[in-house]
């Protein structure tokens, strides 16, 4: 295993900094669920929310993108639905470390898929 492949399973399974893309204060949306799971459980990192049309959970303003964090992101969870994931790729491009999907979810958004298929530190977009 590379250094590079032992960085992505560590910043996978022990990111410093987590982003929700699609952040929601709506109790039954994936974008509470997720966050607020994150925050029960004591993830000692950084957390951020990202929403653009702003919104707030547990006193954490939501940002309007995941450039706008102004930081890496070592692991972004998009809690979007797949239809509108390609304009979430590039914004994702410029602070997340590697772009990851389940296989499944890789085959409902890739058709969408545009945009170069590497993204961060040559990492890979990966299925």
């Amino acid at each position: 295993m590379s250094n590079r492949d032992v960085d992505a399973v560590e910043a996978l399974f022990n990111p410093r900094r987590m982003a929700v893309i699609g952040a929601s204060s709506h109790l039954a949306k994936w974008g509470r669920i997720v966050p607020s799971n994150i925050m029960r459980d004591g993830y000692k990192g950084e957390l951020y929310l990202v929403n653009p049309r702003g919104g707030e959970l547990n006193g954490m303003t939501f940002y309007p993108s995941a450039a706008a964090i102004g930081k890496e992101i070592d692991l972004a969870m998009v809690t979007i639905p797949a239809e509108n994931v390609e304009g979430v790729l590039e914004d994702c491009a410029a602070a997340v470390e590697r772009l990851d999907f389940t296989d499944r979810d890789f085959e409902l958004v890739a058709p969408r898929i545009t945009v170069v298929p590497s993204y961060g530190s040559g990492a890979p977009l990966a299925p």
